[in-house]
């Protein structure tokens, strides 16, 4: 993790990872080791910790044909973005958009971007 610039992991990850019992304090505990560390919610959304901020988004209301690629297509959304400069809000928002268009088609990446 210390070598990590952005670290992803799902709610049971970082609760895993940490031994906390809620997302918060799990994010708080990984935040001191990576400089920027994201918590996917799945359909709540996400939350990260970057620079001594902690921002939340919530997921886009749809409704999902198959959610298979979409955690991955969330971090290349977010990756896409923090390469582009935008700030951590930005971020998770095109990492949701990322993920959310890949639920609404069958095989991982038919929703996705291009």
């Amino acid at each position: 993790m210390d070598e990590t610039t952005i670290l992803f992991v799902n709610k049971e990850e970082a609760l895993q990872l940490t031994r906390k019992t809620n997302v918060r304090a799990a994010l708080d505990q990984l935040a001191e080791r990576a400089p920027c560390v994201v918590v996917k919610l799945g359909r709540r959304g996400a939350i990260a910790a970057a620079d001594n901020q902690v921002v939340s988004v919530p997921a886009f209301e749809l409704s999902p044909v198959n959610t298979t690629g979409a955690g991955d297509s969330f971090a290349a959304g977010l990756v896409h973005a923090f390469l582009s400069g935008r700030n951590l809000y930005g971020c998770l928002v095109q990492g949701n958009a990322c993920g959310a268009l890949c639920t609404l088609q069958v095989g991982g990446t038919g929703g996705s971007l291009t």
